[in-house]
């Protein structure tokens, strides 16, 4: 048996939770970084101080059932749910709370954000006992003494209609139920993702506008998206398979020239003709950081996700061109 020893990750300075205590096994002696730029720091000190192994989610995919703690660099997308729903200590590099559609399964017992390498540290021993026990008084929850599902029913006919209408009942509360949690659901999507990014982007265009800085970019990239050789180039820089996953994440990248391409647009410097090849152009690096992620929620085995990671890469950053003559010649004769 390995000497592997507890370790307290706590949360940055502008990070969100508390701290989480994370503990490898024999079963679970991995810590997995899913931040696209290989081993993360943070995950390496980890494996250090703990006596376990950091692994590369990208290079060298491996089993969630080998995991105990995953790194990850999400900007509000799924991958920040994802590890804590399948019972894996998450630590986000980002600042930030917990956010997108899995954002419910993020708690202080499971996830830290913000976190850099001097926030990680050896768990003494009140630490790793506290989170050894956690959980250990809870009790299953039981029936009472004497309870049966048949008591208190009625026979007969009233009987037969009281049940209907208690069937009736649930149902209509189970659809009204359903109906109001996906209600709540997207207004708490609309709350912490929606309503922020258009602020972000409202943010982005007022200070381009107002410093000048837009104007400045915008002439840097009009020889690139004015035309689709230039659209073509704009695609394979951002598609070189090093970047894509450095430039996915949380889709900064692409909401920044998309606003800089619409705006030149907009003011009438580039054709309309334009807009479809540059979103093909831009969008070149959508998802390129969830990757390993989408593997691991497919249950794919470790060695078909190694070979899909770069496959994947490669593969966009061959179809980019493609992509933006496709959309060059589909948006022919639409304005």
């Amino acid at each position: 048996m390995s000497n592997y020893r507890s370790v307290k990750v706590n949360k940055g300075t502008n990070g969100w939770g508390k701290f989480i205590i994370v503990t490898p096994t024999d079963e679970k002696d991995k810590v997995i970084s899913v931040t696209g730029g290989g081993i993360h720091p943070v995950a390496q000190r980890i494996a250090e101080l703990s006596g376990s192994k950091a692994v590369d989610g990208f290079r060298n995919p491996v089993s969630n059932n080998e995991v105990f703690c995953a790194v990850v660099d999400c900007g509000g997308t799924l991958r920040a749910g994802l590890y804590p729903k399948q019972g894996i200590k998450t630590v986000n590099i980002l600042d930030g709370g917990p956010a997108g559609p899995m954002a419910d399964f993020c708690t202080e017992d499971n996830f830290v954000s913000g976190t850099k390498t001097v926030n990680v540290e050896l768990a003494d021993a009140k630490d790793a006992a506290s989170a050894a026990d956690a959980g250990a008084h809870e009790e299953p929850q039981e029936k009472s003494a004497g309870y049966s599902e048949d008591s208190g029913k009625k026979k007969g006919v009233t009987g037969f209609l009281t049940l209907v209408m208690e069937k009736l009942g649930r149902g209509i509360g189970y659809v009204v139920n359903l109906f109001f949690d996906g209600a709540r659901n997207a207004v708490n999507m609309m709350i912490r993702n929606i309503i922020p990014f258009m602020i972000f982007i409202s943010f982005i265009i007022g200070l381009m506008n107002a410093t000048g800085f837009g104007q400045w970019i915008a002439d840097g990239l009009s020889g690139l998206v004015g035309s689709v050789g230039g659209l073509i180039v704009l695609a394979l820089i951002i598609g070189i398979p090093v970047l894509s996953p450095l430039l996915g994440p949380g889709a900064v990248v692409q909401s920044t020239l998309g606003t800089i391409i619409g705006a030149m647009i907009g003011s009438g410097q580039v054709s309309p003709s334009m807009a479809l090849p540059a979103l093909f152009a831009i969008s070149v690096v959508d998802a390129c950081d969830f990757i390993p992620v989408a593997a691991a929620i497919g249950e794919a085995e470790p060695e078909t996700a190694r070979i899909a990671v770069p496959s994947m890469l490669f593969s966009r950053f061959i179809t980019a061109p493609i992509c933006v003559l496709l959309g060059w010649v589909a948006g022919i004769g639409l304005f």
